[in-house]
């Protein structure tokens, strides 16, 4: 198994582990399009040249990436493939010079165990201006937003952030 960026034939693999989940009410749902358009901020969990997990780093504007669309293919569930894939982003963050990293969750327990803390709506206000707006779940929604906490991230990356480069390679071992 390797972790590495996702490319255009991961699409419609990446897009099926978020369907899962998406009917399930456990992710926002994502179009085949949508994934297409927003490929290069995936990271993928590969074995045996299949997509077994997947995640979306997306970066706003004020050096604020969000977690999301954290996926694993349904039989390796627990097995620490997401968790593998958080560090991977977390990685590619302090990296990448981004200072803060969200994930708005229904799964709490896991991001904290990864570095995250629960933190008020005021911390994901380029999140509910994207994607909160126009969602029918807005006004009963039980996800938690939840940031790494500062020693999650490389703490020279929190004092004096630097310019990133997307184009940066990863490929570790799951």
């Amino acid at each position: 198994m390797k972790i590495r960026r996702a490319i255009a034939p991961d699409a419609r693999a990446i897009h099926a582990l978020i369907l899962h989940y998406a009917a399930n009410g456990l992710l926002l749902p994502r179009s085949v399009e949508d994934v297409v358009r927003d490929i290069d901020t995936f990271i993928v969990c590969e074995e045996s040249r299949a997509i077994v997990g997947c995640l979306s780093l997306f970066e706003y504007h004020t050096g604020l990436a969000e977690i999301r669309s954290v996926a694993v293919e349904p039989a390796r569930a627990g097995s620490g493939i997401g968790s593998r894939l958080v560090r991977q982003a977390l990685e590619d963050a302090s990296t990448q010079g981004i200072a803060r990293v969200l994930a708005v969750t229904a799964a709490p327990e896991f991001f904290a165990r990864l570095g995250f803390e629960a933190v008020g709506s005021a911390a994901m206000s380029e999140k509910v201006d994207r994607d909160c707006r126009g969602c029918k779940k807005a006004q009963g929604c039980a996800l938690v937003p939840m940031l790494a906490r500062p020693a999650t991230l490389n703490a020279q990356t929190v004092l004096l952030p630097m310019t990133h480069d997307l184009n940066s390679s990863i490929a570790t071992e799951c």
